[in-house]
C-alpha cells in the first residue's frame, strides 16, 4: 500500500498508517536518496498488543533482504495472534497536529 500526500508532514502520514493498520512505513525522500540509505518504520506488535516502534537505516543495496525479513516476522506475528495495532501516545489526534 502507498501513501503519499502533498505538503503533509510525516506525523501526519503516520497516524494515516496506523488508521490503515500498516505495519511498515519505508521513508524515501531526496536525503535517503542522496544518503543511499532509506528508513523504515516498523510497527510489530508485541506482548499482546504493545506496540513496538523501530526505525532503521538500510542501505539501498541491502533493502530487499530486509523488507524479506520484516514482512515474514509480521506475518509470523499475525498467525500467532499476537497483531494489534495500538495507536503510540505521540501520535493520537489532537497531540500536536501541525
Amino acid at each position: 500500500q502507498t501513501l503519499y500526500v502533498k505538503g503533509s508532514n510525516a506525523k501526519k502520514q503516520m497516524q494515516r498508517a496506523f488508521d490503515a493498520e500498516i505495519p511498515m512505513i519505508l521513508w524515501v525522500g531526496e536525503n535517503e536518496l542522496a544518503s543511499g540509505k532509506v528508513k523504515l518504520k516498523v510497527t510489530i506488535p508485541i506482548n499482546e498488543g504493545s506496540v513496538q516502534e523501530t526505525e532503521l537505516e538500510i542501505p539501498v543495496e541491502g533493502l530487499e533482504g530486509e523488507l524479506k525479513k520484516h514482512i515474514a516476522q509480521y506475518n509470523e506475528d499475525f498467525e500467532r495472534g499476537l497483531v494489534k495495532f495500538e495507536r503510540p501516545d505521540n501520535l493520537k489526534p489532537g497531540k500536536d497536529d501541525d
